[in-house]
């Protein structure tokens, strides 16, 4: 999870950050990784001739050595994340990283995972309900609802259309009123 969760750590071999990416934070447990890399990558050299003939390095690109082993590779990473549940304790780990735990964060936390996971139906859409209205993602109704008949100008355009062509069907504002 450290290696998940702590930017800056580049694995050798692979030209990428192992924060946010399940199987090289995987395979960085093990210690034997620099060996398991040079399995699953190889790093190619880009040149550029030059106007003079000569080449100049662009860069090294890293590429899959062997995609069914990393395919392999990935999937147990995957397996290994999944079987644990770790993505239950991302938020933890965190707090400890950071050496402080805020209790509303916390409970806003578990009450996420409830909605997310709780066996029960019933619990999981109650949770659910809980945890938008605690996220702040409940929309006020009065801003959602705009009447375009009344408020959008539907009630002037339907009258001068009515009058404009001599067809009073087009008139609907007897029958929107309820008179």
């Amino acid at each position: 999870m450290y290696y998940y969760l702590t930017g800056g750590i580049q694995v050798d071999g692979t030209g990428k950050n192992s924060k946010g990416n399940h199987l090289l934070s995987y395979i960085l447990t093990f210690e034997n990784w620099k060996e398991i890399v040079s399995k699953l990558f190889y790093e190619e050299s880009k040149y550029e001739l030059g106007n003079n003939g000569q080449e100049y390095l662009l860069g090294i690109v890293y590429k899959k050595k062997d995609p069914i082993l990393y395919a392999k590779w990935n999937m147990r990473a995957m397996s290994y994340w999944n079987d644990n549940a770790l993505h239950k304790h991302i938020k933890d780990f965190e707090m400890i990283l950071n050496g402080s735990i805020d209790k509303n964060e916390e409970l806003k936390r578990q009450i996420y995972d409830d909605a997310m996971y709780a066996e029960d139906r019933v619990d999981r859409t109650n949770n659910r309900k809980m945890y938008i209205d605690i996220s702040g993602m409940k929309e006020d109704k009065s801003k959602v609802t705009f009447n375009v008949y009344n408020n959008g100008g539907g009630k002037e355009r339907t009258k001068a259309l009515s009058e404009e062509i001599g067809v009073s069907r087009f008139d609907i504002s007897e029958a929107v009123s309820g008179k």
